[in-house]
């Protein structure tokens, strides 16, 4: 008989739209559907993105996809010992089918479905939790960013939560599976912890359309943490590229509101700064670009954003936050700076010269090849599915 499974994920990566955890997420699911083993996968799905139906799903017979919606959290919930996002994906439909059910190895996408492995709800010989980030790290750096007081004590509240779950989370779960290079260090877990990088599903060895001077950046502005670090670098560092180069055109790709659109487009006089808003085909905005920002000040784990640049053979111009966790080095992969000045000086040379720096995106697409492919995470879910 096939090892049975059970994978548990905290959104639904088959709902648009894509972002960087639901990424991770399906290249998890498309994997496990490729092995020997009898699947079934749990999903979780946000009020605001309704239902896609299980049975709409292409997968393949030994695959078996269940939806849930979350729960809205309550009053009572802030005194609960849990996260809210943990409670909030705690339902009792979910609890029910699981608990019918035993597997021989239950995986535990993040932290806030450890909820079910620490009720006691999943029958399995086997519990392994993914870390896609360190939870308490996340939600301190959230609480950082937070736009307003509320905000800023919630995401404190969870990370104080979080930090108390971590603190007992090895007796409840081996191995452990680490995104980031330097959580899986930080976080002591021995032996127990395997590092187990995000996936590029597409590697491109170079984009073939024109670039045009554009610079583009990628991600969802209904976070404060990516808001305020795109918003940060169009008021002191692209002042100094529209110096350097008049013509440069900045183009934001992203779910954005109007007001957050307003409040950057605005930041350039010149009228050089264009919020497009969530697009369809995203890879034509890669193609329009000259180089691609992965501007980030706040978060943990690695940043899916600077990946997916990457792998489409693009010059990336980043902050030390955007390749933590990775093998990504500043000079040999990426170009990095945490200054206005440094960021804009990078990207002047960039625009100036892109033949130039082509060898980044050759060592990119290289380290991506032999660390970031399927064939290495199929290896990797073997194993876990074998023991």
């Amino acid at each position: 008989m096939p090892p049975k499974v059970a994978l548990l994920c905290f959104d639904n990566p088959f709902l648009d739209p894509m972002e960087g955890g639901k990424r991770v997420l399906m290249s998890h699911i498309r994997t496990l559907s490729e092995l020997d083993i009898e699947l079934d996968v749990f999903l979780l799905n946000k009020p605001s993105e309704g239902f896609i139906g299980a049975d709409t799903i292409t997968m393949p017979n030994s695959v078996k996809i269940h939806e849930y919606p979350m729960k809205p959290g309550g009053f009572r919930d802030l005194f609960s010992q849990y996260p809210l996002s943990s409670v909030k994906r705690f339902t009792e439909a979910a609890a029910a089918e699981l608990s019918k059910r035993s597997f021989d190895v239950a995986i535990y996408e993040g932290e806030h479905m450890a909820i079910y492995r620490l009720k006691g709800i999943v029958s399995a010989r086997h519990h392994v939790l993914y870390f896609h980030d360190i939870e308490s790290v996340y939600r301190a750096e959230l609480s950082r960013s937070a736009r307003t007081l509320h905000m800023r004590l919630a995401q404190w509240l969870e990370s104080r939560k979080f930090a108390r779950l971590e603190k007992g989370i090895r007796a409840h779960f081996s191995p452990t599976l680490f995104i980031s290079r330097d959580e899986l260090a930080s976080f002591t877990v021995g032996a127990e912890g395997i590092y187990s990088p995000y996936i590029a599903e597409t590697i491109n060895p170079g984009l073939s359309g024109i670039r045009n001077g554009n610079i583009l950046y990628v991600g969802d502005l209904s976070l404060d943490s990516n808001f305020r670090s795109i918003e940060w670098f169009c008021r002191t560092a692209m002042p100094l590229i529209e110096r350097a180069r008049p013509s440069v055109r900045l183009e934001i790709v992203g779910r954005v509101s109007a007001r957050k659109k307003t409040e950057l487009e605005t930041l350039s006089p010149s009228n050089r700064i264009t919020c497009s808003g969530y697009v369809d085909n995203i890879e034509a905005a890669y193609e329009r670009a000259a180089l691609v920002l992965s501007i980030v000040q706040y978060g943990a784990g690695v940043k899916i954003k600077t990946i997916d640049a990457l792998a489409r053979g693009q010059i990336v111009v980043a902050t030390s936050k955007a390749v933590e966790g990775t093998g990504f080095e500043s000079g040999r992969h990426v170009l990095v700076s945490d200054t206005a000045e440094g960021l804009a000086a990078a990207c002047i040379d960039v625009l100036a010269n892109r033949d130039g720096y082509g060898h980044l995106a050759e060592a990119s697409l290289a380290l991506l090849r032999d660390e970031h492919s399927r064939e290495r995470q199929r290896k990797i879910f073997a194993n876990l599915v074998s023991l």
